[in-house]
Order: C-alpha cells, then sequence, then structure tokens
C-alpha cells in the first residue's frame, strides 16, 4: 500500500471514530429555554397516564446519565421531571458473521 492510499485509509478510520461524536455533539445541543406552556387538560392527560419513551440511543455516546446533559436526548434529571415512568435504552452490538 503506498503513503496515499495510507492516508486516504486512515482518514477514513479517523472519520468513523471521531465525526460520530463530534456531529451528535453539534447537532443535540440542549438549548435553555422557559418552560413550554401546558394546558390543564393536557397535564390532566399526561397526570393520568403511563408515559413510556421507547427508544434512545444514550448509551452509545458514553454519557453519564444520572447527570443533567448539556446534549443529548436523554438524561434521568430531564425524565423525571417530564414524568416518564419508563425508557427503553437502545443496545448496538455485533452480530456473529453472516448472520442478520
Amino acid at each position: 500500500m503506498g503513503r496515499r492510499s495510507l492516508a486516504l485509509l486512515g482518514a477514513v478510520a479517523a472519520s468513523f471514530v471521531l465525526a460520530p461524536g463530534s456531529v451528535e455533539y453539534a447537532r443535540n445541543g440542549v438549548r435553555p429555554h422557559a418552560p413550554c406552556p401546558v394546558t390543564p387538560e393536557a397535564q390532566a392527560l399526561h397526570d393520568d397516564r403511563i408515559v413510556a419513551g421507547l427508544h434512545a440511543d444514550d448509551l452509545l455516546w458514553n454519557r453519564h446519565l444520572a447527570e443533567r446533559g448539556s446534549y443529548g436526548q436523554v438524561d434521568l434529571p430531564r425524565l423525571i421531571e417530564g414524568g416518564i415512568a419508563l425508557q427503553v435504552f437502545a443496545a448496538l452490538f455485533k452480530s456473529p458473521a453472516g448472520q442478520s
């Protein structure tokens, strides 16, 4: 393999390692804002139901979910404040070769 090929291979490998975290941090920021207005009817409906989040990729990003995050979609303080009773986290893993 020539130097050019090795450099290209290194750049591609680096993009797979570094790019996802950088993009996720840049695109998933948490912006401070005033609480959204909630009608009494909507609050009553929320209080009368078991609310569940059925997908979150936060385990992929090596975060401390017990701490309020400055980026990302889910952390325990926001789940508790939002009255979420159940959150399902996605677990990613590699399967054996040839198995889909």
